[in-house]
């Protein structure tokens, strides 16, 4: 009601003053060129980046959308001389934003892409890798497909040029730049050359086998502008197209170079060994998991020198943890972390470990080690650990939750620290350095160095 008072009273007002400027300009002449523009009304719409690949087994006549339980090709062929697969794909810009995209075929030992390929014994005796024996040949879109012989490479050189690792590594595509509703479409061929002999002839109980993968990873363009210019989405991040199972998961997060924002909708199994990261990744876990066998054994996730890897997760209940280890390795190599449950059982092992340099930040989440002599979280070598949130607890005999062994551990703010042993250590000129406002009292509970006050921060240092 009182808006509705205020509205009329402003109006009143707006009258009256009009009235009053006509009054004044009563008995007066004049005259002016006059001219309106009235603006029209400006449409603000989102933009939106969307990828699709697809592929077409009938010339193109239809065509179905790749998902990770796509077989290209047919399941059980036997790989002889003469045999040969093809399949047309076409990758596609169906969003509303200009893209870039890069493109690659691999090949794995097992469905999922956890190993590498096997070698098998030829009937020579050698070594030998199938993969090593058939040529992927990256045909036009409108290739005759009519006969075999059309998808083959006419000369032998050039055959054997396409052949194996050479083959995959030319195959593949890096920041191709793909407008809006544009299309780009070309045949994929893989066959066993008719020269090959009795090198790819296996011996043996168990049949040599492959699996190719797909790999599309696309990113914004620097095509659109804004009132400055076009460069605003330079250095946008790399988004993976492919489903997040285990072996794409593997795939982007070990793409050197490769700056990927990764969602693990739901947890993933079966994930075995450590996960590499190379790139620049920000992992999306929410209540996800990552583990091999149980939940209580998450998979270890290790970040390379030069890499990065943010992780945003929510904290889990019990022995369910997002992930295993975090190591890094690397003083140009860096790793966050933003939520999420983290548990370490090996012996003088650490959950999070940072060493040669690299650099942790440490913003919210559980971190347990339940090994003997092991730790939360370590720094040695130089690297440099930054606590601002989170719970750290080692359970096993004689462990030290924060240990400095030759690096330095920052704790400005945390939830708790649980100690079976101690709960601060330092060794090797290594530094742990705890904020007065987290801790006003001087820290007790030391299972090597000193406690010193430094001014705003209490610092446990190596005798």
């Amino acid at each position: 009601m009182a808006k509705s008072k205020n509205t009329r009273s402003a109006l009143l007002c707006s009258v009256l003053a009009t009235v009053l400027c006509a009054a004044m300009l009563i008995g007066t002449t004049f005259a002016w060129f006059t001219d309106s523009v009235t603006s029209g009304k400006n449409k603000i719409a989102a933009g939106n980046l969307d990828v699709k690949l697809e592929y077409s087994k009938d010339g193109g006549e239809s065509w179905n959308e790749v998902t990770a339980d796509t077989n290209l090709f047919a399941e059980g062929a036997l790989w002889e001389p003469g045999h040969t697969e093809y399949v047309q794909l076409r990758i596609s810009n169906v969003g509303s934003l200009a893209l870039k995209y890069d493109f690659a075929l691999e090949v794995y030992g097992d469905a999922e892409g956890l190993t590498e390929e096997k070698a098998f014994t030829n009937a020579e005796g050698g070594t030998a890798y199938l993969s090593d024996y058939l040529v992927f040949n990256k045909a036009a879109a409108d290739v005759d497909t009519s006969k075999r012989e059309n998808l083959w490479i006419a000369d032998e050189a050039a055959e054997k040029a396409a052949m194996g690792e050479k083959a995959l590594s030319a195959f593949a595509q890096s920041e191709a730049k793909l407008a809006v509703g544009a299309q780009e479409s070309f045949t994929l061929a893989v066959y066993m050359p008719t020269w090959v002999g009795n090198e790819a002839n296996y011996r043996g109980a168990e049949a040599p086998e492959i699996y190719l993968g797909l790999d599309l990873f696309a990113t914004q363009a620097v095509e659109e502008s804004d009132s400055f210019d076009n460069q605003y989405d330079a250095n946008a991040p790399y988004i993976p197209v492919t489903s997040s199972d285990a072996s794409s998961l593997r795939d982007v997060l070990s793409a050197s170079g490769t700056s990927a924002e990764v969602t693990v909708p739901e947890t993933i199994s079966g994930v075995s060994g450590t996960l590499d990261v190379t790139g620049d990744i920000i992992l999306n876990m929410g209540d996800s998991m990552i583990y091999n066998i149980t939940p209580a054994a998450g998979t270890p996730i290790s970040v390379a020198e030069g890499g990065s890897l943010t992780i945003h997760a929510e904290t889990l209940k019990g022995l369910n943890y997002t992930a295993g280890k975090l190591t890094v390795a690397g003083k140009d190599s860096s790793l966050t972390v933003n939520g999420g449950n983290y548990g370490n059982s090996g012996a003088n092992g650490a959950e999070v470990m940072a060493e040669d340099g690299a650099v942790v930040t440490l913003n919210e989440g559980r971190f347990s080690s339940s090994g003997a002599g092991g730790s939360a979280v370590k720094a040695t070598d130089g690297s440099t650990i930054y606590i601002n949130g989170g719970s750290y607890s080692s359970s096993g005999a004689g462990s030290t939750v924060i240990f400095a062994d030759g690096g330095t551990i920052i704790i400005d703010d945390c939830d708790s620290i649980i100690a079976n042993g101690s709960r601060f250590g330092a060794a090797n000129g290594g530094e742990v350095r705890i904020s007065k406002t987290y801790s006003p009292s001087q820290p007790t509970s030391i299972a090597s160095g000193i406690v010193s006050d430094g001014g705003d921060y209490w610092v446990v240092s190596a005798q």
